[in-house]
């Protein structure tokens, strides 16, 4: 995955917004995907609308994308 995804990687980190992102895999099951830091909450769902439209041309149909707010006082403390 890592060699498969070097240019996907590259387009990723050049995104609106886009922190970071952690990428994940279970080559067993065959799946992966990412947990995102974005600035605001338009740009991470700019970012999925966008993701989940690519990720189709590719043939995979089944994206599962949540976005949550961070709690920056208990992240502080971990």
């Amino acid at each position: 995955m890592t060699h498969a995804m070097q240019d996907l990687a590259a387009s990723i980190a050049t995104e609106k917004g886009l922190i970071w992102k952690i990428w994940t895999e279970d080559e067993a099951s065959g799946r992966a995907g990412g947990v995102y830091l974005f600035q605001g909450r338009e740009e991470a769902q700019a970012y999925l609308d966008m993701h989940a439209a690519r990720l189709a041309t590719f043939g995979i149909s089944e994206v599962r994308g949540l976005i949550f707010v961070v709690n920056e006082p208990l992240s502080a403390i971990d």
